[in-house]
């Protein structure tokens, strides 16, 4: 949302999501928090602050150690491109994780993973009545779509269109769509999901 509120205060017109919703999609907790509240599907997941984690490092392992199941994700909550993601398979990696995300944001988000998955995107154009497009799935090269899947390897593939039943491609444009709604974008978005 700065980038859109400097445009703003310039008086310079742009395309997308205004201040709110960008800052509000930025924010990986702020926007899970949200979608909960929408009851649209959403993984469990924790958020923690730096402070909290260099201070009592133990506990905030053993709460996850407890509480979630493995695969975790692990990321910065203010980052895009995958920057600073792990996938954590065990404990041992845990602490590793963290120490990355933390030092690319204050807060760190901890997610479930889910294994076996594919990884499907649904573009959405419009403003008060948006329209949700074909549905596509990325076939990251590696573990995960992470930053060098995204920009580097060329071995990811993007299939458009999915090969979904229609289903499930109707309930991805459902899904989609609220999500969009939620969080109250404008012109166009991304919305990620594992099916």
């Amino acid at each position: 949302g700065t980038v859109q509120g400097l445009l703003e205060l310039a008086d310079i017109p742009y395309v997308g999501a205004g201040v709110a919703a960008s800052a509000i999609s930025m924010d990986k907790d702020l926007m899970k928090k949200i979608f909960k509240q929408r009851d649209l599907p959403i993984l469990k997941w924790l958020t923690i602050k730096r402070k909290e984690w260099q201070k009592d490092k133990e506990k905030i392992l053993s709460l996850v150690q407890d509480d979630f199941e493995y695969p975790l994700f692990v990321k910065p909550t203010n980052l895009g491109s995958s920057v600073g993601i792990t996938k954590v398979h065990k404990k041992e990696e845990l602490e590793k994780a963290i120490d990355l995300a933390s030092s690319y944001d204050r807060k760190v988000l901890i997610e479930e993973g889910l294994e076996e998955v594919r990884e499907i995107e649904c573009g959405v154009l419009g403003n008060d009545e948006p329209r949700a497009s074909v549905v596509g799935e990325v076939k990251p090269a590696g573990e995960f779509y992470d930053y060098d899947s995204k920009y580097i390897d060329k071995e990811t593939q993007l299939i458009v269109p999915a090969d979904l039943p229609d289903g499930v491609s109707r309930k991805v444009h459902e899904i989609a769509l609220r999500a969009f709604k939620a969080v109250d974008a404008a012109g166009m978005a991304r919305v990620d999901f594992f099916i």
